[in-house]
């Protein structure tokens, strides 16, 4: 069995995880410290995901990961 691959970056009060294989997840850790609720489809986040997914897309090329 292979592990899932994901990358994730925080900024402020917002975690974002990027899943090569699966659904992407944001969440805000100060409203929702456990993580239960997953913003990834409001669509008022989707300039912040938009800015997250350019920002993970952007170190992945300049440190050579995948």
């Amino acid at each position: 069995m292979r592990a899932a691959i994901t990358r994730a970056i925080m900024a402020g009060r917002f975690k974002y995880m990027h899943h090569f294989s699966g659904k992407d997840e944001l969440y805000d850790v100060v409203a929702d410290p456990c993580e239960t609720r997953s913003l990834i489809d409001a669509p008022e986040q989707r300039e912040r995901i938009q800015d997250f997914r350019r920002r993970i897309a952007e170190w992945m090329r300049e440190t050579g990961d995948f």
